[in-house]
């Protein structure tokens, strides 16, 4: 099982990943960088938070 650092560091790792993808497909199709920044920023917003607690979730539950 993950500790809850691990499982942060984790998150946090893929969220850049991730949020970089974004805001490059949200710029190909917009041609806004400030549009799709914004974007980029509510989407680790949002997705951080269920990440972390899915992860918590499948360490909690996912033996059983």
């Amino acid at each position: 099982m993950d500790s809850k650092g691990k499982s942060i560091q984790k998150a946090v790792t893929w969220r850049i990943v991730a949020s970089l993808l974004t805001l490059l497909i949200v710029f190909v199709f917009t041609q806004e960088i400030k549009v799709s920044i914004g974007v980029a920023i509510a989407e680790i917003m949002l997705k951080f938070s269920a990440y972390y607690f899915h992860e918590r979730a499948w360490n909690r539950f996912g033996d059983r």
